[in-house]
């Protein structure tokens, strides 16, 4: 006997472990990684979108579906569309161009496509990559709150304290000796 179930291929957005636990559904699936994909079928996923945290991960960009025609035909998307058009998602080629190389007045126009999530992720790569653009840093700060150039010269400031503390050690291990 063939089997032709439709499966719907469901990618791990986030530097996290996601999981989706759903006996009703027959679903207990857990994605441990970033980029680590994993497929259900269609007909599940389908039911799954009316549970109110599956659709937040999906409209949130935590669990995506790379397929269109997948998003197209689960509502997702319009009927008729050449890209996504609700759902998107940023990877971190995509982030990093829009922090270095878009320039301010482009950056402003796609910040306001984004949901608050995307925006905190492109926050959170900025942090992570010591990013720092002063205009973008200072309007991200304006939208949300997150002082970028501060987070990082304070994780500098700790880096360093860590440091010296490590030097002091060894030195004061050195005398004992």
């Amino acid at each position: 006997m063939e089997n032709n179930t439709r499966l719907v291929q469901l990618q791990n957005m986030v530097n996290k472990t996601v999981g989706v636990i759903k006996p009703e559904y027959g679903v207990n699936r857990k994605w441990t990684k970033k980029g680590q994909t994993i497929p259900l079928p269609y007909d599940v996923v389908e039911q799954l979108l009316w549970d109110e945290g599956f659709r937040n991960m999906i409209d949130r960009g935590i669990l995506y579906i790379n397929d269109l025609q997948d998003k197209i035909d689960l509502g997702l998307e319009p009927y008729g569309a050449e890209e996504p058009e609700n759902i998107i998602v940023l990877s971190d080629k995509q982030i990093e161009n829009l922090l270095k190389d878009v320039p301010y007045s482009v950056f402003k126009t796609e910040i306001k496509k984004y949901t608050l999530d995307q925006i905190n992720r492109i926050i959170n790569y900025a942090l992570e990559n010591e990013i720092v653009d002063v205009n973008k840093c200072s309007y991200l700060k304006e939208l949300t709150g997150t002082d970028i150039m501060k987070s990082i010269a304070t994780k500098r400031d700790l880096e360093r304290e860590e440091k010296n503390r490590k030097v002091r050690e060894d030195e004061d291990a050195k005398r004992r000796v």
